[in-house]
């Protein structure tokens, strides 16, 4: 038998088009600027998130480009709305105000909870060691006495404030990101008119 499968109705054509455009081609296009493509001189905002105890990064990247594809499909679905230029300046001040700030929480974050530990950048959590083989010690100094091993970190430095912590800095990164394309489409919308 040789089944041959009939051409979708135009508007499932269509939505299958928006879907790869808007859930792939989005997040596939923005793969330099969420960390994912390396450029020569460029640093991106993920590079600053550390890979131990645990590396998040690619499920953060996943939800990230997706995210990026809700807000251009935003654009997309609010580029015929009427907005008057005052509104419209009135939410590009108040979410560059809200992206200046979670990128300010974000660096806050990073700086008292992520040490050093040769190469590596490592996520502890804001506790100072609370195991035995780091008594009296700085979070810098147990660093070099445990392995970077996920169940030394979490017996040295607490399971729960390791986490949060990569919560928050996932959170607020997945934040920044969308506040900066939420801005870009701002402008778009604006340069449309």
């Amino acid at each position: 038998m040789n089944a041959r499968l009939s051409k979708p109705p135009l508007m499932t054509q269509r939505w299958m088009r928006m879907m790869l455009a808007f859930g792939f081609s989005v997040a596939l296009g923005m793969a330099p600027l969420l960390g994912k493509i390396k450029i020569p001189g460029f640093s991106s905002l993920l590079e600053m998130f550390p890979t131990f105890p645990f590396d998040f990064t690619t499920q953060l990247l996943a939800v990230t480009g997706l995210l990026m594809g809700l807000t251009a499909l935003l654009v997309q679905y609010f580029q015929y709305e009427r907005i008057s230029s005052v509104r419209r300046r009135l939410w590009f001040i108040r979410l560059a105000i809200v992206l200046g700030f979670a990128l300010i929480v974000l660096f806050a974050l990073y700086v008292f909870n992520v040490e050093q530990a040769g190469n590596y950048n490592v996520l502890i959590g804001w506790n100072e060691p609370i195991c035995r083989a780091c008594a009296e010690m700085a979070r810098s100094e147990c660093l070099s006495e445990i392995t970077l091993a996920t169940k030394d970190i979490d017996r040295c430095f607490g399971s729960f404030p390791v986490r949060l912590a990569a919560l928050l800095l996932a959170v607020l990164y997945m934040a920044a990101m969308s506040l900066l394309g939420a801005l870009v489409g701002l402008l778009v919308l604006r340069e449309k008119r």
